[in-house]
C-alpha cells in the first residue's frame, strides 16, 4: 500500500508542477517578476525556504547514487527544475521497487536498484 501510495502522490507532484511550470512559462518569463513581488519579504522566504528544501533533497539523492557522474547530473537538474525533477526521481525509484517494499527500503540506502 506505502508503494502505491507515494507513486500515486509524485505521479501527482509531477503532472501538476509540470502543468504549472508550462504554463507560467508560456505566459511569463521568469525574468520578468514585477519589482514589487521580487523584492517583498515573504516572497524571498518562499524562494529560500524552497531552495533550502530542493537542496537537501539533491544532496539525499547524491547519498543514494554510486558514481559521480549520476549525483552531478541530478543535482543539477533537481536544482533548476525542483519539483519536476524531484518527483522523476521518485516515480524511477518507486517503479524499480516492489509493491511489498518498506519505507526503509525507499528511503535508505539498502542495495536496492539505484536510479
Amino acid at each position: 500500500m506505502l508503494i502505491w501510495s507515494l507513486r500515486i502522490w509524485f505521479l501527482l507532484v509531477f503532472v501538476v508542477q509540470t502543468t504549472l511550470v508550462t504554463q507560467a512559462m508560456l505566459h511569463e518569463s521568469l525574468f520578468q517578476i514585477p519589482p514589487v513581488v521580487s523584492s517583498d519579504v515573504w516572497f524571498i522566504a518562499t524562494v529560500y525556504d524552497a531552495y533550502f528544501a530542493i537542496i537537501a533533497f539533491a544532496l539525499w539523492v547524491c547519498a543514494r547514487e554510486r558514481t559521480w557522474v549520476s549525483r552531478v547530473v541530478w543535482f543539477l537538474l533537481i536544482v533548476v527544475w525542483g519539483n519536476v525533477t524531484m518527483a522523476l526521481y521518485m516515480l524511477i525509484l518507486l517503479f524499480r521497487l516492489p509493491t511489498t517494499a518498506t519505507a526503509e527500503d525507499v528511503f535508505l540506502k539498502r542495495g536496492e536498484p539505484h536510479v
